[in-house]
């Protein structure tokens, strides 16, 4: 039986360092649930200290492919839904780091799987995915039935992922499971290497921001609060469609010029833009991306409601008061 929406939970985030677990994590704790992780290592800086999340997550230093581990959190926790976050997520590193990306990102999510097996097949699971584990579908719109073509090393370890969920689900192995597959969040606290945040870290440090001279290509992109209020909801019914994806996007697009051009215009008029060949890791890249969302809001009634600028303009005052960090947490 699925839990009431106003039953306190005990939910296991994995990730929940990154921003977009620290953010979901955070949405559960407002609702009222309890929240469990599992951190690999400790650092002065990482999304759940910056959203003053840390003592109220129940915590155990461990790895995400070490399924004892999991199996023993899962028990001792009791927990009762798990969403799966974790992930070695900088799409730059990647091709560097392919070991290491596919061990996290494949290994962590068998291994995470097998132990709900074990434990509780009956848990909630929630496993999230991207858009980028589609690959290249021309300038249409994804929708979740379009079959994945992902080809960078990074889209091809979610798409992998993706799969063996499928798989244990089908099983019935696990028996309550949905897949998300989610647009670029906009979302505080996020220190990692991507477009929005890091122009607003380069104009801060009076750094010019870097257009890429192929720099047209189509993004879509979403406020966290939006993300994870989705995310939340796929879980908690997952057992009401077991086995779905569903995506969950604003519609919003930017292209990398119309983005960096939109937060220059509005919040730093002095910034400096330079064109630059892009780095070897987008040697493989997606020109076009944009998610249908219309199952999920039939289905759930759910839409985004924060509009991207918006989110965007909230981000520049996040780090004007976190000025501190910039320059320390470019790559």
């Amino acid at each position: 039986m699925r839990p009431s929406i106003s039953e306190r939970l005990r939910i296991l985030v994995t990730g929940a360092t990154g921003p977009y677990g620290a953010h979901f994590a955070k949405f559960c704790l407002d609702q009222g649930h309890e929240v469990f992780s599992i951190r690999r290592s400790r650092r002065p800086h990482d999304a759940a200290s910056l959203l003053g999340l840390t003592d109220q997550i129940s915590w155990i230093d461990g790895d995400i492919r070490d399924r004892e581990l999991l199996e023993h959190c899962l028990a001792d926790w009791r927990v009762q839904a798990a969403a799966h976050f974790a992930a070695l997520p900088i799409v730059s590193t990647a091709p560097y780091m392919l070991q290491a990306l596919w061990a996290v990102n494949v290994d962590g999510t068998l291994a995470l799987l097998d132990a709900i097996h074990h434990v509780n097949p009956e848990i909630l699971t929630l496993f999230v995915s991207t858009d980028k584990a589609l690959g290249h579908a021309g300038d249409t719109p994804y929708t979740e039935e379009m079959r994945a073509v992902p080809t960078a090393p990074y889209d091809t370890s979610k798409g992998v992922a993706e799969a063996i969920c499928r798989s244990y689900q089908a099983m019935g192995y696990i028996r309550n499971l949905a897949i998300t597959r989610s647009c670029n969040i906009i979302a505080s606290g996020d220190l990692n290497w991507r477009l929005i945040p890091n122009t607003i870290r380069q104009f801060l440090s009076h750094v010019p921001a870097k257009v890429y001279t192929k720099g047209q290509w189509v993004r879509e992109f979403i406020a966290v609060e939006d993300a994870v209020e989705a995310q939340f909801l796929c879980l908690l019914r997952a057992d009401e469609k077991p086995g779905e994806t569903f995506h969950i996007g604003s519609g919003f697009q930017w292209t990398q010029e119309q983005a960096i051009g939109y937060i220059r215009e509005n919040h730093f008029p002095a910034g400096v833009v330079i064109r630059v060949e892009p780095p070897p890791h987008h040697k493989i890249e997606i020109p076009y991306q944009r998610l249908d969302c219309s199952k999920i809001e039939k289905q759930y009634g759910w839409r985004a409601k924060v509009p991207v600028p918006t989110a965007v303009d909230n981000l520049v005052a996040w780090w004007r008061e976190h000025a501190n960090l910039a320059s320390w947490s470019m790559l």
